[in-house]
């Protein structure tokens, strides 16, 4: 697993954070890395599959699927980091 550090990881952070909020968009404002997730107005299944579709297509490869668990939407840097230790580079 790849540790959750250093510049490419902030850029996906930033990136998945971005992507909740777009998913959220048409029901909050002001979604950060620490918002509780699965708190929120509408945050449902169907938003979670939207959710991975987009940060696996960010990724360039599919989350582990062992790692897709409630805890993991905890927050969105809960989840940016789960997925970016959990996706094996491609190359390996």
């Amino acid at each position: 697993m790849r540790p959750p550090d250093g510049a490419a990881f902030e850029e996906f952070r930033r990136r998945v954070v971005g992507i909740v909020r777009e998913s959220m968009a048409d029901r909050l404002t002001g979604v950060d890395e620490t918002t509780e997730l699965t708190t929120l107005r509408g945050f449902d299944s169907l938003t979670i599959v939207r959710i991975i579709e987009r940060v696996e297509a960010l990724l360039g490869r599919e989350i582990d699927p062992a790692v897709i668990v409630p805890e993991t939407f905890a927050s969105a840097g809960t989840l940016a980091r789960v997925a970016w230790a959990a996706s094996e580079p491609a190359d390996g």
